[in-house]
């Protein structure tokens, strides 16, 4: 091998949507047994690999959308075809992920290398290292249709000095959009609620992607700004206009 360097993967096992619960119990239990096998355990090592088993509980917990409030940014994993896949900021397609000393990595690709922590992930919570920091995230639920005292709260136009641009935010036939808006030109995409004072943008009506988390500071009904962070765009604030 190449000194001084560790290659890792890792492989997990899904079922197609809707197997019924004993169907997958009953896989997960068999599959454990065959790997506790000796002689299936002896054709790891001679690979050097080694077996990590779980519940199916533990496998689906997951799976879902995470939020660092210290960080301002989700972290997300995938359910690609039966691959899963690790992803930031609402991105809706996710890289590989590493398994190390029981933690799952993602490859640094060009933002960074991201481990996690998914003990914890069945209590809705799991731990993430990003750039040096580690963070404590919770599971947050993207809601399909936002709530109106939320919409009321968001919609208006705010602005970031730093950035040079706008936001318009309107709610139009029970969906949320924004219109971002600089020298360059302007974008309209979806706004997807999180929670009380959360939301993420994704896809453009045009399709390209626009993916960032916005965390909303909401007083008496009514937003006053945003902090707006993507997999590569930290911290930009936006002032209510």
């Amino acid at each position: 091998g190449l000194a001084g360097y560790v290659l890792d993967n890792w492989w997990g096992i899904l079922a197609p949507r809707g197997v019924p619960r004993d169907v997958v119990v009953k896989l997960n239990a068999e599959i454990v047994n065959i790997l506790a096998e000796p002689d299936v355990k002896a054709k790891f090592d001679q690979t050097g690999n080694f077996a990590v088993t779980d519940t199916p509980e533990d496998f689906a917990a997951l799976v879902g959308r995470w939020w660092s409030p210290e960080a301002g940014v989700t972290y997300d994993f995938l359910d690609e075809k039966g691959e899963l896949k690790g992803a930031m900021g609402g991105a809706p397609m996710g890289g590989n992920l590493d398994l190390r000393g029981g933690r799952l990595v993602t490859p640094p690709g060009g933002m960074g290398e991201v481990s996690v922590d998914p003990a914890a992930a069945q209590d809705g919570e799991i731990t993430v290292s990003f750039g040096g920091r580690t963070f404590a995230c919770r599971k947050v639920e993207s809601a399909e249709k936002p709530d109106p005292a939320f919409a009321a709260a968001i919609e208006g136009r705010y602005a970031c000095a730093d950035a040079g641009g706008t936001v318009s935010i309107r709610l139009r036939d029970d969906k949320l959009g924004a219109r971002f808006s600089d020298t360059f030109g302007c974008v309209d995409v979806r706004v997807t609620q999180l929670g009380e004072s959360l939301a993420v943008t994704g896809m453009s009506r045009a399709g390209s992607p626009h993916f960032a988390t916005l965390a909303f500071n909401i007083a008496d009904g009514r937003a006053n700004g945003f902090t707006l962070n993507s997999p590569r765009t930290r911290g930009l604030a936006f002032e209510r206009a």
